[in-house]
């Protein structure tokens, strides 16, 4: 399933992960078994001059058909990889696009020639597992899609792809799936061999070849129905040009007269295009992508034909009909509205993908917040109500001790996972040697639209500690501040689009506070410094627009502990009020033993709780349950 629901176990060392990534991403795909003659065999020996592959093709179909055939499987490379805006390659399949079309209408004099051979540098470059890198892996392919127009390369160009190819293929094959991310694994072991089927001239390899590639990829795309993660590599942000590699791949197999897809393909096909959309902003561009570029690009052959090979489900068809741009929605072949409650959770969580998407519900494009720990810094994304991106990119995290900046020293890993109807929590923790440790924290309350991102700083000693956190606002947002308050807004023309509020600063300006909140040249900047051994920094978002104009304050809680007040560097409590609905933020930053604040009493780690104005009474939205270093991981409560 996409949410796995785990018990809420935490423990701040959680010495069985390893830190290397690659042995997190361990999946089942299917490793091709052995053939009559292997293909680097034959790419070695055969013929495969651009001129003779072209000669071949036009005995089975016209220049016009084949042309078409080919700008069509161009255009379908751009799917997943023109909003991560991966300029070479773009670069490359327009020099390639340009050629095809050159051949089949008339060239205008005034359009300049592209220079292939330039934009083609950078596709086998002697570099470490070169050919497995999904940039290159892609360009690989684009070149064999292209190979008939290629004929006037000199013999160096076309021994280098060659030579790239059998590479390519020969190190696919020899290191462990877990170790290949999925582009590149797709194309050496379906996309690719389909090419070269398509060029063999003899047909019992050919269809050795092709059968063998079908089932991979019958094999891979059936898997995800069950766990998609494999596919979630780099947070999602590449799932859609994963995909198109499969689409591709169907394509080939229906020339060769393969046919993979059955019941089960369908469903692994339906459960990756539903993460595929959880993943989609309102304009049709993928979340965690470069916002301001690409934002309304949208393709919109990709969702149709993706929904057709997924045998177009009821519930899935009125999700993509309400989610989708309206310019794509209306290339869906039609199906009756269906309900969608049963389809899915909205909120998908993948461990070893290291990424995830919470949302509130299916039914409205925003409330959504991604996050993509795969990569370093981690990638964030908050869509606000309408679906208008607030914030997206790079949350990055800086820590000084005694003026002196500490390196993180380890990659960000998972402490704590858990979804629920009301709320969505994640706890990622890392360090900087032994010096400290940060865990960090990302919090959405669904229903009231509701974020807290903190990072809790707990170090080896006391010191003069501070730590400075950063987020790059995803529009051309302004800034709304108070005179005599320290709370502010986001506005765009002018209105306001989110609420910031820096829960560790006192409320009023006068106070002294360590903790400092400034938004300035599309930054979001959050600073807390102590000269304790721990602290908190906090900071809520509130994203609904019933809050951007409603009355607010928040208040530092009193925590104590056996009728003894704790010092902040040992836990702390934040009550927040908007217009009649309150919330308690409550954080230990030491051991955790039973403390009250504010009439709730817990012994838990963390928690956050509602807070009913007319009863007085508190309802527990989550509580973790945290370890120490020495002692065994503790079970965990979750009251919605």
């Amino acid at each position: 399933m996409a949410i796995e629901n785990k018990p809420l176990e935490k423990s701040s060392a959680r010495k069985d992960k390893t830190s290397k990534k690659t042995k997190k991403h361990q999946v089942e795909k299917t490793p091709s078994p052995a053939r009559d003659v292997a293909l680097t065999d034959w790419l070695r020996a055969a013929n495969i001059e651009p001129a003779h592959i072209r000669s071949r093709l036009l005995t089975q179909t016209t220049p016009k058909k084949l042309a078409q055939a080919a700008l069509t499987r161009l255009q379908q490379y751009s799917w997943g990889l023109s909003p991560l805006r991966v300029q070479r390659f773009e670069q490359m399949l327009a020099a390639l696009q340009w050629m095809i079309e050159s051949e089949t209408s008339e060239r205008s004099e005034e359009t300049e020639e592209p220079s292939l051979p330039s934009s083609l540098q950078w596709v086998f470059q002697e570099t470490p597992l070169r050919t497995l890198h999904a940039e290159t892996m892609l360009g690989a392919a684009a070149l064999a899609t292209c190979w008939p127009w290629l004929q006037n390369l000199d013999a160096e160009w076309i021994d280098n792809i060659r030579n790239g190819w059998i590479d390519s293929l020969e190190v696919a094959h020899r290191l462990p799936a877990e170790d290949v991310d999925m582009i590149s694994w797709l194309i050496t072991h379906v996309e690719l061999p389909m090419i070269f089927a398509a060029w063999g001239e003899d047909s019992r390899m050919s269809k050795s070849w092709g059968e063998t590639a079908a089932h991979s990829l019958h094999e891979t795309v059936t898997a995800a129905k069950d766990d998609a993660a494999a596919w979630i590599q780099s947070g999602g942000r590449r799932l859609r040009a994963s995909m198109s590699v499969a689409i591709r791949s169907l394509n080939w197999c229906e020339a060769l007269g393969l046919t993979p897809i059955d019941s089960e393909f369908k469903k692994g096909f339906s459960n990756l295009l539903l993460e595929t959309l959880r993943w989609t902003r309102k304009d049709g561009s993928l979340l965690l992508s470069p916002h301001r570029a690409y934002a309304g690009e949208v393709f919109d052959e990709f969702w149709s034909l993706a929904f057709r090979i997924a045998g177009r489900p009821k519930g899935l068809g009125t999700l993509l009909s309400a989610r989708l741009p309206k310019r794509s929605a209306a290339t869906l072949p039609a199906t009756a509205d269906a309900p969608t409650k049963k389809l899915a959770a909205p909120t998908s969580y993948w461990t070893n993908g290291e990424a995830g998407v919470m949302q509130r519900d299916w039914e409205s494009h925003g409330s959504r917040v991604a996050v993509d720990y795969s990569v370093d810094p981690l990638l964030l994304e908050i869509v606000g109500i309408k679906g208008e991106s607030l914030v997206a990119g790079p949350w990055s995290c800086t820590v000084w001790c005694d003026e002196r900046e500490l390196p993180i020293t380890n990659s960000w890993q998972e402490v704590c996972w858990f979804s629920e109807d009301d709320v969505d929590y994640l706890e990622l923790e890392a360090h900087c040697d032994d010096h400290c440790k940060i865990q960090r924290q990302i919090l959405f309350i669904r229903e009231a639209g509701i974020v807290l991102l903190a990072d809790a700083l707990m170090g080896s000693r006391k010191a003069n500690w501070r730590i400075q956190s950063t987020l790059p606002l995803a529009g051309d947002y302004q800034v709304e501040h108070t005179e005599k308050t320290r709370e502010c807004w986001l506005t765009s023309e002018g209105k306001r689009q989110a609420l910031l509020v820096p829960l560790a600063s006192g409320e009023w300006r006068r106070q002294v506070s360590p903790h400092e909140l400034s938004v300035e040249d599309g930054w979001i900047c959050v600073q807390h410094s102590s000269e304790s051994q721990n602290l908190y920094a906090p900071l809520v978002m509130a994203i609904r627009r019933e809050h951007q104009n409603a009355p607010l304050t928040w208040r530092p809680l009193t925590v104590a502990e056996n009728l003894q007040l704790v010092s902040p560097d040992v836990a702390v409590g934040y009550r927040l009020q908007l217009d009649r609905a309150q919330w308690i933020f409550y954080r230990s930053l030491g051991t955790p033993v039973p403390r009250t604040l504010l009439g709730c009493h817990t012994a838990a780690d963390f928690c956050a709780c509602s807070f009913d104005y007319k009863t007085g009474n508190t309802d527990s939205l989550i509580e973790v349950s945290g370890a120490d270093d020495d002692e065994e991981e503790t079970d965990t409560s979750v009251k919605a």
